[in-house]
């Protein structure tokens, strides 16, 4: 839901629509919160046609009529690449939970830096290869149910350098500029929940 709160705060501040991609049902996921009879709608509606949300829409120099939210939505399968200006994004499928979602890992790169996030998922082959040569790893669970809790890969295609760390609030706390982060891993006193 990270992309929602992205969109909305974008649209907010007079932003330009935001780009989503990721796998279906993402499309559907963006109307139920943006469309004209989304969860979000009441409060839309308010935003553009009450005069005191419309005078400090103004203020921040917007003008009226104000246009509903609309994010640029795009839906891709696992392994898939999409191109922007200056960046490349590509997809991976991980474990986590299928066959209910299709769930992707995504790296996004520019001339000269590269990004992996992978969210809620195991590490696997196919999220080590994505993030080869990454700049920074962001990778929140690295087991699935029923398995066995182990140490944190020290590194991963080589250039990663990872530091463990015990995480009891699900957040992640990147340190650094290059290379290194903080790999979550689960208290030994039980599963992490999520996985």
């Amino acid at each position: 839901m990270d992309d929602v709160r992205l969109v909305h705060a974008a649209w907010d501040e007079g932003g330009a629509p935001i780009q989503v991609i990721g796998p279906k049902p993402i499309a559907q996921i963006t109307e139920g919160y943006f469309g004209a009879n989304s969860v979000l709608a009441h409060d839309l509606r308010a935003r553009i046609q009450l005069l005191p949300s419309q005078e400090v829409w103004k203020a921040r120099g917007g003008s009226v009529p104000r246009k509903w939210p609309a994010p640029l939505v795009t839906e891709i399968m696992p392994g898939a690449t999409h191109a922007g200006a200056g960046w490349v994004l590509r997809s991976c499928e991980i474990p986590h939970a299928q066959p209910v979602l299709d769930c992707m890992a995504f790296s996004i790169k520019s001339e000269t830096r590269k990004f992996v996030y992978s969210g809620d998922a195991v590490l696997c082959a196919e999220l080590e290869q994505l993030a080869q040569s990454a700049d920074l790893l962001v990778h929140w669970c690295y087991r699935l149910d029923g398995e066995r809790a182990h140490p944190a890969p020290k590194s991963i295609g080589g250039k990663l350098k990872l530091r463990s760390a015990q995480v009891q609030d699900s957040r992640l706390k990147v340190q650094g500029r290059r290379s290194v982060m903080r790999a979550a891993s689960v208290p030994q006193s039980g599963d992490c929940g999520r996985c």
